[in-house]
């Protein structure tokens, strides 16, 4: 066979390789760059308080606290020293509860700001510079030919039509031209809000769902009980779980006849430590 004929097999190799997604030099797949958006977004969908290690670690001591009892009880501790426990233990759930819940909604407010800024750069590398910028001269050309007249009437085109929707430049552009006309000016900026104009991000299924965890984890911080995990159409359980109550419930569901037995002072003591 000559040289014209002859197959480069190495070269078909790597075409086929590369074609197939795989590592020229380890035949293993190459990883796939994984878009900073998708992240930021699967990590706002996971990070709810109903999935936070430290709530369902509450939830587990409560019912530990429970067992706790029982044994006491079934052991004819003193009541007075299983009441001091409960008293001591329970203050130790809601405390790192509490500090769960703290460290949680610092990391969403994080969440926030980073995701605010990836939009924002993202926003600046525009698919093709000069389209944009004939854009923003056409546009700006088109407002300044209006009369007073005719720009009334477009922006209140604009605020009635929900199918058309104006970038920050062009809804800046407008605050400027109505910064005289308290009316029109308040129809633009109502425009701007209502369809999140210059902060898109909001919008998103993951930045509302933080939202809503801020919003439960608010509840949580100013309530020293804790919340079950609500029920399908819920937006927070109705159910309130106070882990003191739950033990003393237990602790009352029984007779308790050897309060006798207690011979010397009881240290409190803290179950979990």
């Amino acid at each position: 066979m000559d040289d014209y004929n002859r197959i480069d097999t190495d070269a078909l190799l790597a075409k086929l390789r590369q074609n197939l997604g795989l590592n020229l030099e380890t035949s293993q797949p190459t990883p796939k760059k994984v878009d900073k958006q998708i992240t930021l977004e699967q990590q706002a969908m996971a990070n709810t308080p109903y999935n936070a290690d430290y709530y369902n670690q509450a939830i587990k001591r409560v019912e530990k606290l429970k067992d706790y009892c029982q044994s006491s009880m079934k052991n004819k501790h003193p009541r007075a020293d299983i009441i001091a426990d409960i008293d001591s233990s329970a203050h130790a759930i809601m405390r790192d509860y509490h500090e769960g819940v703290k460290d949680q909604i610092k990391q969403l407010k994080q969440w926030q700001q980073d995701y605010i800024k990836y939009f924002k750069n993202k926003e600046k590398k525009y698919d093709s510079p000069q389209e944009e910028l004939l854009h923003r001269q056409d546009w700006n050309s088109m407002v300044n030919a209006m009369d007073s007249e005719e720009l009334a009437d477009y922006i209140r085109e604009l605020t009635n039509d929900d199918s058309k929707t104006l970038g920050a430049y062009e809804v800046n552009t407008l605050l400027i031209k109505t910064k005289n006309n308290p009316s029109l000016f308040a129809l633009v900026k109502s425009y701007r809000n209502t369809k999140h104009v210059g902060s898109e991000w909001e919008t998103t299924d993951a930045w509302q769902q933080v939202e809503k965890s801020l919003s439960i984890l608010g509840v949580y911080q100013r309530n020293n009980i804790l919340y079950d995990k609500p029920e399908e159409g819920e937006w927070i359980s109705r159910k309130m779980i106070d882990p003191k109550e739950e033990a003393m419930s237990v602790l009352n569901s029984h007779p308790n006849n050897h309060s006798q037995y207690k011979v010397e002072h009881h240290q409190p003591v803290n179950i979990f430590e």
